[in-house]
This record gives structure tokens, sequence and C-alpha cells, in this order.
């Protein structure tokens, strides 16, 4: 596996592991992960989703944790509530991409995500490294 994660809701609840302090959580409600390896032609690849049913209004932050040198992409889907639209019900979808990342062996990257569940509100993505900081907004579809 190249890199792991950990998710930690704007109420201090956490899924996901951190190979680096051995700890595992699921303290996140109605949320699941999954990551898998995929070693089919030697990429070495991995792919993973977390997905939380019912978020709350706020920042995430992402830990993404690597176990070699690598690039990682994130990205991000956000749905808001729905709204009565004449007679049906209408609910907005957003998503942001940071693709493509280096990460060296034994370092860990943090992402923060801003998420709403108000209509026609993005979610957004920003970058932590050090003291810099690298902002990606959201494309609404």
């Amino acid at each position: 596996m190249v890199h792991l994660i950990v998710l930690t809701d704007p109420r201090g609840r956490r899924i996901g592991f951190d190979p680096v302090t051995k700890r595992a959580w699921q303290a996140l409600p109605v949320a699941q992960g999954d990551i898998n390896f995929d070693d089919l032609g030697r990429r070495s690849t991995c792919w993973g989703i977390v997905q939380v049913c019912g978020p709350i209004r706020g920042t995430y932050k992402l830990e993404v944790i690597a176990l070699k040198t690598t690039a990682y992409s994130v990205s991000v889907l956000g749905r808001s509530k729905e709204v009565l639209d004449g007679n049906s019900l209408q609910s907005h979808f957003s998503k942001t991409d940071l693709n493509n990342l280096a990460i060296r062996k034994q370092s860990r990257e943090i992402v923060f995500l801003q998420y709403s569940r108000g209509p026609r509100e993005n979610v957004t993505a920003q970058l932590q490294r050090g003291h810099e900081s690298l902002s990606r907004l959201s494309s609404s579809d």
C-alpha cells in the first residue's frame, strides 16, 4: 500500500488508519471507507473511497500518510441538502480535485475540506504543506 488516510470531521471524530502511530478510527457515524491495493501490471497503485453520510457543515481534515515516495490525487464530491423547487426536490452537487501531488516516504500531508449543506455552495479543498498552502477551489456541475 502506497499511502493511507485519516479523515477528521469538524467535531473531531475520525475514520481511517495511521500506520505511523498504528492507530485506527471508526468514530464517524454512518461513515465507511475502503482502500484497495492494485498491483496488476506492477503499477503499484492504490485507490480508496471514504463516504460520509449526513455530513455536518464545517472544515474536515484529511491526512494523507505515505508509506513510500509517490504521487496521489484526491477528489472530493459534495451534495447539498434537498430543497423543494416547484414540485420536485433538488440538490446541488459540487466537486474539487487535487491531482498528481508528490509525497515523500514517511511524510504526512494535510488537506482541509470545507463543506456546507447549503444549496449552491461548493466544496473546497486546500492543501497545506509546511508554511505554504496551495488553494484549489471547487468547480460545480
